[in-house]
Parts: C-alpha cells; sequence; structure tokens
C-alpha cells in the first residue's frame, strides 16, 4: 500500500514490467487529451454584471458598487462608494460609467467626444482594437461650464459593435481622487466586456 510515509521500493511489481519508477523518471502519463482550460484567470477580486437589455456583461472590482432603477441602467454606473442613481439619467455622478448608443448615432456621438466643446477640452486621441472591436481612447479635461469642475480628467473608451456600441468612460469627480488607481480599474473593466 503506497501512503504518505511508504516508500516506492515497498511495492510490489509484476514481473518483466518497467515502470515509471523503476527507470527513475516522473510519471507524466496519463495525461488528458481533450482537458482545455480557459486562458484568462478570473481573479476572486470581482464581481460580473450582466446587461440583458443591451447584451453585454463586465468585470468590476468586488469592493467597488453598482445601482439601477431599471433594467436600461443595469451594469452602467459603477463607484467605489455606495449611491444612488437620482431619477434623471445623468451620467456624471459616478467615477465609472458605461452608455450604449444607437448603432445610427454612433458617428454623431465620436464626433461629440473627439471634439472640444463648452463642456470639454480634448487632450489626447488613440485608435486601437481591443478584444476584436475598433475602440478609440480620448483624454479629455472639463471646462467647468457643466456639472464637473474645472480641470477635472476624464478618459473614455469608444467601443464600436454593429448591435451595440458603447461609450465606457472614467470621470474625476473630486480633484483629490487617485486617477491613476481608477483609469487601472477602468482599464480592467474593458478588457473583461464581453458581448452576447
Amino acid at each position: 500500500m503506497l501512503g504518505k510515509y511508504s516508500s516506492a521500493k515497498n511495492v510490489p511489481l509484476v514481473k518483466g514490467v518497467r515502470t515509471e519508477i523503476d527507470s527513475g523518471n516522473q510519471i507524466e502519463k496519463p495525461q488528458p487529451y481533450t482537458d482545455t482550460q480557459s486562458g484568462s484567470v478570473i481573479p476572486s477580486s470581482v464581481n460580473f454584471c450582466s446587461n440583458t437589455t443591451y447584451s453585454f456583461q463586465i468585470s468590476y472590482p468586488k469592493d467597488w458598487f453598482t445601482t439601477y432603477n431599471n433594467k436600461y441602467q443595469e451594469c452602467t454606473f459603477f463607484a467605489p462608494f455606495s449611491f444612488v442613481v437620482p431619477g434623471y439619467l445623468e451620467h456624471d455622478i459616478v467615477p465609472i460609467s458605461v452608455v450604449p448608443v444607437a448603432s445610427a448615432d454612433w458617428q454623431a456621438t465620436v464626433k461629440l467626444y473627439e471634439n472640444p466643446n463648452d463642456y470639454q477640452n480634448v487632450l489626447t486621441t488613440k485608435n486601437l482594437e481591443i478584444n476584436g472591436r475598433s475602440t478609440e481612447i480620448i483624454d479629455t479635461t472639463s471646462t467647468g461650464n457643466g456639472f464637473v469642475p474645472l480641470g477635472l480628467v476624464k478618459r473614455s473608451y469608444l467601443i464600436f459593435d454593429g448591435r451595440m456600441p458603447l461609450v465606457i468612460y472614467y470621470q474625476q469627480l473630486n480633484p483629490n481622487e487617485d486617477v491613476t488607481g481608477a483609469e487601472k480599474v477602468l482599464e480592467e473593466m474593458i478588457s473583461s466586456l464581453k458581448y452576447f
């Protein structure tokens, strides 16, 4: 009997059969040929949120919060503090927002984010592909003309999908916020985005 304290030399062997133990090799067989695993690791420090209206799933940090008033708002507001979504729809109430955009309105939405206006100064734009989707990253600062005070940063990801394009952004709401940490959370959320 093999156990925790026994040695392999005490195991009776069938004569004439050479074993991996006899040859001094590590036992590497049998290896299942159909056992496959996902290439992505899901950390225990995230929660998943699915919006069935717009058919997307996104992860967010376990110590962050999300809430909504109706099924259209599911998984569209995220913050490191608890909050209540007001009756009027204003996305700049929390640091990270997901804004579904109708395909017909996509070009107008891109122009709005790409161009300076009364509410934002555009600092940089960058085009790339994330998870197989054309994405534009736009960094801006606020002008102080709207709800957001002057000089606060915003990083927006404009993610094109033929069925349901999304704008996912981080808006700094307080000059003392950890912008770098929040942008890292945003980046991780973007990389977890899946459509279904």
